[in-house]
């Protein structure tokens, strides 16, 4: 009873719409757009085209000779992963390598399974650029 009541007083009118105004601003913000997502929009498919970094003792020797090397989706061409390299980093590669991998067939469990084709990219850049790939990690 002591529910209903608190309800229908003319306090609990005027509190519900105070609560109310902080929840539309919220929602307001929600909408509006995050840093993240207008870079990823500004950046388009780039981050569709890069996966990854790959980072290894053989990845991480090739950068000391201005080539990074990326896995990228295995329907990309050297033009698509050169456009991407730009929008994502700002530096135009010299040269683009790719090199198609098959997936391997492994066991799960009792059933046999195979393991995603995928491709990797190694990107060879002007002399004086560079990309920073170990910040953050």
């Amino acid at each position: 009873m002591g529910l209903l009541n608190r309800k229908s007083t003319p306090q609990a009118a005027a509190e519900k719409t105070v609560s109310d105004a902080p929840k539309k601003a919220r929602t307001k913000k929600a909408v509006e757009k995050s840093p993240v997502s207008q870079s990823a929009t500004k950046q388009g498919s780039a981050f569709r085209v890069l996966l990854k970094p790959i980072l290894s003792e053989k990845a991480a020797l090739q950068e000391s000779r201005r080539s990074y090397v990326f896995a990228v989706v295995p329907s990309a061409t050297k033009t698509d992963i050169k456009k991407a390299v730009f929008q994502v980093y700002g530096v135009t590669p010299l040269r683009i390598r790719t090199l198609r991998f098959e997936g391997k067939t492994v066991r799960f469990g009792a059933t046999m399974g195979r393991r995603s084709d995928w491709k990797k990219a190694i990107v060879t850049l002007k002399e004086g650029e560079s990309i920073r790939i170990h910040e953050g990690v």
